[in-house]
């Protein structure tokens, strides 16, 4: 199948919608823009548009804290401050470099969980920017990031207090982006993946060949379609785990419950 390069042509002129998922880091975003990425309509990139070349912004990869960046105010503040990006470069960067089925596509898409920190800019610097607005479940999410950090009280901490961040201000993402965005969870995509698929292409019709029964390749580590990992990661959490995370999940249960989730029982 050919493929199409952006420095080889005018996206600028093609491109019509800007499509940005917002969702935390280990919950399945990654599946989800190399499945968005394999439609006919739509450029994409090779990485996280925060770690594409010539991006001019926030890393997350250049803090100490880069899968728990949610646990610390000031990097809150430092990703969220318009003045620490060029959006024209990245524009630029981006544009360049993305790839596509079709060299007539017309949407453009990429993701980095700390975009979900900043749709107000987003919308604010690219035109007709519309938002896919996930989350996953919390111990899943938290096991993820846990199995990649070392399992000290200090850091269960850190990291359940990074999802609740996330969860708080996907809360308010789902209802602000209201009318621009569509909203699901994680569960939705792997266990009803046709009813997520007829929302997509109800929501941008462009994206109505995207499939998620073909297999995607996961960070260059393996490929995979849709599947539902939650099982084996909770059960992956030791109970003393859970109950560390609980600690800080439960004066936010309403807000996990906005979302379909209820805190694990410990006893």
């Amino acid at each position: 199948m050919a493929v199409y390069f952006g420095a080889e042509h005018n996206l600028r002129n093609l491109i019509q919608t800007h499509l940005f998922l917002l969702c935390p880091n280990n919950s399945g975003s990654t599946f989800l823009i190399g499945a968005i990425g394999q439609s006919s309509n739509v450029w994409s990139l090779p990485k996280e548009g925060q770690h594409v070349p010539g991006f001019v912004g926030p890393n997350s990869r250049g803090t100490e804290r880069s899968l728990t960046w949610g646990s610390e105010a000031e990097l809150l503040e430092w990703f969220r401050d318009d003045k620490n990006y060029d959006w024209g470069k990245t524009k630029r960067a981006w544009y360049f470099q993305a790839t596509a089925r079709d060299s007539n596509a017309t949407v453009f898409a990429t993701k980095a969980p700390p975009f979900l920190l900043i749709p107000d800019l987003l919308a604010a610097n690219f035109e007709s920017t519309k938002f896919i607005v996930m989350v996953r479940n919390p111990y899943a999410m938290a096991e993820g990031i846990l199995r990649r950090r070392s399992s000290t009280p200090e850091m269960i901490r850190e990291v359940a207090e990074h999802v609740v961040t996330c969860f708080q201000i996907q809360a308010e993402n789902a209802q602000n982006l209201a009318g621009k965005s569509i909203c699901f969870t994680y569960e939705d995509m792997c266990d009803r993946p046709d009813s997520i698929l007829k929302r997509l292409a109800d929501f941008l019709p462009e994206l109505h060949d995207v499939t998620f029964h073909e297999a995607v390749s996961v960070k260059g580590m393996y490929d995979q379609a849709v599947t539902n990992f939650n099982t084996a990661q909770i059960e992956r959490l030791g109970v003393d785990q859970a109950c560390q995370l609980n600690e800080v999940f439960k004066p936010h249960t309403e807000l996990f419950e906005q979302f379909g989730y209820q805190l694990l029982s410990t006893s």
